[in-house]
């Protein structure tokens, strides 16, 4: 091959047949031997194994620059290892045992609230184990539930909040933030419906609402889920319209309750914002989202006027007088509803 690419350089190529052949020979030899170097395990360009600490200690642990003289001392490298594992276990023995505790506390209070499948468990430890809503919100998604599994969240989340000695904002924070999807929003639309039937209500049995929870709701539970759902509706997250499966006009004891302590929440909460004292805008806002529901303005008109205008329940005097005139207000906006049904029939 040298000899041929030195007649190339020289320009001594033989001529005739004999120095085609020759040539051809050659290229065809080239050729192979180009060719293999592809599938040759070339090891010259790899870089030596061997560390700062091997050269330093080269006269105990072996003449690593000799062919077949390097040494390497396993068992050494095994325990220092084994140390650095030690002191970094010891390290973090102590937090992942609180975190261990601390879910083992959970699951065995989980069980106690009667969460009795894996799902519902699995929820109600990320909620429970949160700093915040909004940290409660990532946890529930990393749990990377399937569609169905996730109409579990709403129903946690009520038995939560209906379970605490006193209202607690948090559950309604991280129900606002659910309720941003439209399928999670429909599941805390069937949990209030659900919880109309436990009052005594004789609404439609929805079929994903689960029949174990039978025990009856006390005043404390009325209360918090009130409150929840009422600012739920007054800060958007559910619609006014999910009080349409009731007759308003003819409620149970503890339904009127509830339904009371919600209008009473919408009312208060809808001057939170304001600058002034007294926002008619935005509680007509709230109650004009019944305009295309006539029957349930009807209904509510109703309510407003036979029932929370004279209630008692509204805390402090000047949040009576604020519920009173919040009444005056809404039964403008529900008459407007009315009064527009009249004229187009």
């Amino acid at each position: 091959m040298i000899e041929t690419i030195n007649n190339l350089k020289n320009n001594r190529v033989r001529t005739g047949i004999a120095g085609s052949e020759v040539v051809s020979e050659h290229v065809v030899r080239m050729k192979k031997t180009l060719g293999s170097f592809n599938a040759r395990n070339v090891k010259a360009s790899e870089p030596l194994r061997i560390g700062l600490r091997d050269i330093r200690e080269s006269d105990k642990r072996g003449k690593w620059w000799l062919v077949g003289a390097s040494y390497k001392d396993l068992d050494e490298n095994a325990r220092d290892e084994a140390a650095q594992l030690e002191s970094k276990g010891l390290q973090d023995h102590d937090e992942s045992t609180v975190v261990q505790d601390d879910a083992g506390d959970l699951l065995r209070v989980a069980r106690e609230q009667r969460m009795n499948t894996d799902i519902r468990r699995s929820i109600f430890v990320a909620i429970m184990s949160s700093t915040d809503y909004n940290d409660a919100f990532q946890r529930l998604m990393k749990l990377r539930l399937k569609r169905s599994q996730e109409l579990e969240i709403p129903k946690v989340i009520v038995h939560c909040a209906r379970a605490e000695e006193s209202y607690n904002p948090y559950y309604t924070l991280l129900a606002r933030r659910v309720c941003s999807d439209r399928k999670l929003k429909m599941a805390f639309q069937f949990s209030l419906w659900g919880l109309f039937r436990r009052m005594g209500e004789g609404v439609g049995k929805d079929q994903d609402e689960p029949d174990e929870e039978d025990e009856m709701l006390d005043m404390r539970s009325i209360v918090n889920l009130a409150k929840m759902f009422g600012t739920l509706i007054a800060e958007g997250g559910l619609s006014l319209n999910v009080l349409k499966i009731l007759n308003l006009t003819y409620l149970q004891p503890k339904t009127r309750t509830f339904i009371e302590l919600i209008v009473i929440t919408i009312i208060l909460h809808s001057q939170k914002g304001s600058t002034t004292s007294r926002d008619e805008e935005n509680v007509t806002r709230i109650f004009m989202q019944a305009n295309d529901k006539p029957e349930m303005a009807k209904g509510l008109r109703y309510f407003l006027k036979k029932t929370v205008s004279r209630t008692d329940i509204a805390g402090t005097e000047a949040d009576k007088e604020t519920v009173k005139w919040g009444c005056n207000v809404a039964r403008a906006a529900l008459d407007a509803i009315t009064t527009s049904e009249l004229v187009s029939e």
